[in-house]
């Protein structure tokens, strides 16, 4: 995670902005601590660098199989192929250079496209 997200990102049940505790960083990013509200009512762990907002046992129990068997199948640079890449401009239709610009990429999935929004140099939260 990165500490700038934090100004985007609010606890789901109540809204609220949260506050980062117990921060490990690597390389610049938050690799681990806790996401919570002012009150410290709710609490949301980071793990390996990926704030968590439902249940540990409930984190992809609809798509751990799929993305364990086929976790870099329709990646690029896995394929070979340009298929997300050219996807992601097709449907989008952005500029190839949104730098100053700031993207939320909801229901990313295993992040196929991520990279392609990176790429555009916008500031992504995903």
């Amino acid at each position: 995670m990165n500490r700038e997200h934090l100004e985007y990102l609010r606890c789901p049940k109540t809204h609220e902005p949260l506050l980062l505790k117990d921060e490990m960083m690597v390389d610049g990013k938050v690799k681990a601590g806790t996401l919570q509200t002012k009150s410290g009512e709710h609490q949301y762990s980071i793990i390996d660098f990926i704030p968590r907002f439902v249940p540990q046992d409930n984190y992809a129990s609809n798509f751990g199989l799929e993305w364990n068997a086929h976790a870099k199948t329709q990646y690029d640079d896995e394929s070979h192929h340009h298929l997300s890449e050219q996807r992601f401009k097709k449907e989008t239709r952005w500029a190839n250079n949104l730098t100053g610009e700031t993207i939320l990429e909801a229901g990313s999935g295993s992040g196929r496209f991520t990279k392609h929004v990176a790429d555009t140099g916008a500031m992504v939260v995903s």
